[in-house]
Parts: structure tokens; C-alpha cells; sequence
């Protein structure tokens, strides 16, 4: 697995089509340098090339306070791709996270990226 700088044309060709039905894993870290690890639902908006983290009330959450408290986290997009079989995919990113109060929402700056196997549907 290897990591690059911010989004490839094949990972945007796979967040501009309809995403497969997966949650994000997000991890941020405690005060005490603990992993925190949830799953959390997501969006990606092409405008800014940001990733939008949702769920219940998450400005009130562990994770919404670890933001605030380092500006850093990681999510994981994966899956599993049945129609050839046995084959996973997945979507790896690191960067600076922020809580966007209007939206309710965090939000990554996909500033490190890795992934493989991605369903990328076919030009055209």
C-alpha cells in the first residue's frame, strides 16, 4: 500500500459516481493518545474536495471533541465487490479535520490518500 498526496482521477471517478452503500470508519485520538475508531456516515463534496462526516448530534461526540482538540483524523471507505467474486476495495484518508457547526458535520481534507480495487463504473 503505498500513500500520495491528496486524490487520484480514478478515486475521484469512484466518489463522483453513486457511492456503494458503506460507512466511513473514522478515527481520531483521545486525550490520552487513545485510537477512537466509529462508523460514521459520509459524503463527499466535489466542490470543496472535502469528505462530510455525518451522523446523530455530532457535534456533541467523542470524535467532535477530539477534532477540536487536535484538528487531525483518518476515515476508511471499503467493501466488497461480489459480482467478480471475491473483491475488496477500499479508500484510505488522512488529514486535517474541522467541525462545520451549520452542517452539523466534520469535515476531512483528504491531504494523504491511499486505495485499491475501487468500483469505478465504466466511461461513458
Amino acid at each position: 500500500m503505498s500513500w500520495h498526496r491528496g486524490l487520484t482521477e480514478t478515486e475521484r471517478a469512484f466518489l463522483a459516481a453513486p457511492p456503494p452503500l458503506a460507512l466511513a470508519r473514522l478515527a481520531t485520538v483521545t486525550s490520552t493518545g487513545s485510537p477512537h475508531v466509529v462508523p460514521v456516515g459520509w459524503t463527499f463534496d466535489q466542490a470543496r474536495e472535502v469528505f462530510v462526516l455525518g451522523g446523530r448530534d455530532v457535534l456533541r461526540t467523542a470524535r467532535a471533541r477530539h477534532v477540536r482538540a487536535n484538528g487531525r483524523a483518518a476515515i476508511t471507505i471499503d467493501g466488497v465487490d461480489t459480482s467478480l467474486g471475491w473483491h475488496p476495495w477500499a479508500l484510505l484518508v488522512s488529514g486535517r479535520a474541522e467541525l462545520e457547526e451549520s452542517a452539523g458535520a466534520i469535515v476531512l481534507h483528504p491531504d494523504e490518500v491511499s486505495s485499491w480495487g475501487l468500483p469505478v463504473p465504466p466511461p461513458g
